[in-house]
């Protein structure tokens, strides 16, 4: 996978997380997908560094 398609993947995910938060509801949203997410952000920032 290149750079552009991982860049493609990652938007498209980013446009889908507002279907995802609703049908997790919003305790799995608080208490699983947003922790998720600061994970991935984090590992991001320590592979860019």
């Amino acid at each position: 996978m290149n750079m552009h398609d991982d860049l493609q993947l990652r938007v498209s995910a980013v446009k889908q997380l507002g279907t995802i938060a609703t049908a997790l509801g919003p305790e799995r949203t608080r208490e699983e997908l947003l922790p998720f997410l600061q994970e991935i952000i984090d590992d991001d920032d320590d592979a860019s560094a």
